[in-house]
C-alpha cells in the first residue's frame, strides 16, 4: 500500500536520527549466539585468529539473479526504494562489489551496484524504523547471500603498536578497483557480518601502524568508554570488540 510522501519522509528522518538504538532493537530479533560478543553485529563468517591481507584469497564470479519482493510502504508513484530516495536526495547509482560466498579466507565477489543496496538495505531499515516486518519475513534467510544482492562496506579500524585505537571507519570500496586492493596489505581479516537493522553487509578489518597520536588507549576500559559515550556502528562496536580479543596478536 502506497504512502504520502510525508509520511515517507518522516520516516528516513527518524531513521537518519536513530540508527544506533533502531540497530540494538533489530539485534533482539535474532538468536544472541549468532552476534559477535560485545556488539549487536550478526556474525557471518568470523576466524579464529587475524588473517593477514596477504593471505584472503579474493575471486570474482557472475552474480545469480535474485528477486527482492515489492515493499508496501513507498510513496505514491514509485515502485523501488531506490527510485524514491534519488527523487528526494542527490544520489547516484554506481556500480559496486555483490558479496557472493565467504568461505574462511576465500571471499568471492560479482557485479552488484548502489541501487541493489539501497533497495533491499534501506528498506530493511526504513520499514523497521516504521514499525513494520512484512518486507523484512519476505527476504528470508538473512545470512543467505544469494537470496539478495548484499553490497558489503570494509570497515577499517587503526590500532599502534604502542597500544593506541583511533575510531573505526568504513568505506563503500568501488567496483573496478582490482580485487587483490580491496584491502591494505598491511591490514588483518577479523570476519565478516551483517548490521541487524539494514542486513547490510561489513567486512571487519584492522591496520597496525607504529603511533597513533593523540589517540585513545587501545584498552578494554577506554574501548568500553567510548562504546558508551560515541555513536559507534554494529560493525564497528565489532572490530573493536574483535580486534581486543586478538589484541596480544596483533600488537
Amino acid at each position: 500500500m502506497a504512502v504520502p510522501v510525508e509520511q515517507w519522509i518522516a520516516v528516513r528522518r527518524l531513521l537518519d536520527q536513530s540508527r544506533g538504538a533502531l540497530s540494538l532493537l533489530a539485534a533482539q530479533r535474532y538468536p544472541a549466539s549468532r552476534l559477535v560478543p560485545g556488539s549487536p553485529f550478526l556474525a557471518l563468517s568470523v576466524p579464529s585468529s587475524p588473517v593477514p591481507a596477504a593471505d584472503l584469497r579474493l575471486s570474482w564470479a557472475a552474480s545469480p539473479p535474485f528477486s527482492v519482493p515489492a515493499p508496501d510502504f513507498l510513496p505514491f508513484g514509485f515502485v523501488t526504494y531506490s527510485a524514491a530516495i534519488a527523487s528526494v536526495e542527490p544520489v547516484e547509482n554506481r556500480s559496486c562489489y555483490r558479496l557472493l560466498t565467504v568461505a574462511g579466507p576465500q571471499l568471492t565477489f560479482g557485479p552488484g551496484s548502489l541501487f541493489d543496496r539501497l533497495d533491499t538495505a534501506e528498506a530493511l531499515a526504513h520499514e523497521f524504523c516504521g514499525g513494520g516486518t512484512a518486507f523484512r519475513d519476505r527476504l528470508g534467510d538473512p545470512f543467505d547471500l544469494c537470496g539478495r544482492s548484499v553490497i558489503p562496506d570494509v570497515q577499517t579500524l587503526l590500532v599502534s603498536r604502542d597500544g593506541y585505537f583511533a575510531p573505526p571507519t568504513g568505506q563503500l570500496p568501488p567496483a573496478g578497483a582490482d580485487l587483490p586492493h580491496l584491502f591494505d596489505g598491511s591490514s588483518f581479516y577479523l570476519g565478516v557480518g551483517l548490521d541487524p537493522l539494514p542486513l547490510s553487509a561489513s567486512i571487519l578489518t584492522v591496520s597496525v601502524v607504529d603511533s597513533l597520536p593523540d589517540a585513545a588507549p587501545f584498552t578494554p576500559d577506554a574501548v568500553s568508554r567510548f562504546l558508551r559515550s560515541e555513536p559507534v556502528t554494529p560493525a564497528g562496536a565489532a572490530v573493536l570488540a574483535l580486534a581486543l580479543r586478538h589484541a596480544a596478536l596483533l600488537l
